[in-house]
């Protein structure tokens, strides 16, 4: 059954579909989104656009610490250890296979058996096949 025009619909306004956007035109909304969430939690970095793009409006002028424009005074402080102690990488090494040694015994005493191993149950279904397959081989029909 076809559509004919008749006076319903002429008065029907067509949907407004937007052009789909570009990748660029997608990654750019979303950097623009991104640097937005970014100004509201007031975030120290703050948005550093240098300039218009597209004809748009800066989102917020450049933000620079003063701190930051003096190359004397660092931004953060270095940190030295008062005290270096050396480590033993061997005894180390000892150490941590004891503790995994302690822990997988632990995991066996909490089941109380070894770990499950899938390949003893295939092993046990091929030998009961092949015990069947030479039982009836055997057996005069």
């Amino acid at each position: 059954m076809s559509q004919a025009t008749n006076d319903h619909t002429e008065k029907v306004v067509p949907l407004h579909r937007p052009i789909p956007m570009t990748e660029a035109e997608r990654s750019a909304k979303y950097r623009a989104r991104q640097r937005l969430k970014k100004v509201k939690r007031g975030s120290p970095k703050g948005v550093t656009k240098r300039g218009p793009r597209d004809g748009q409006k800066l989102v917020t002028p450049a933000v620079t610490d003063t701190a930051s424009r003096d190359a004397k005074t660092p931004v953060t402080e270095s940190v030295t250890p008062s005290v270096t102690v050396p480590v033993d990488l061997i005894a180390l090494r000892r150490e941590i296979q004891d503790w995994t040694k302690l822990h997988a015994q632990v995991e066996r005493l909490r089941t109380g058996r070894e770990p499950y191993n899938p390949r003893m149950w295939f092993l046990a279904m091929a030998v009961a096949f092949f015990a069947l397959v030479a039982y009836s081989a055997a057996v005069p029909a």
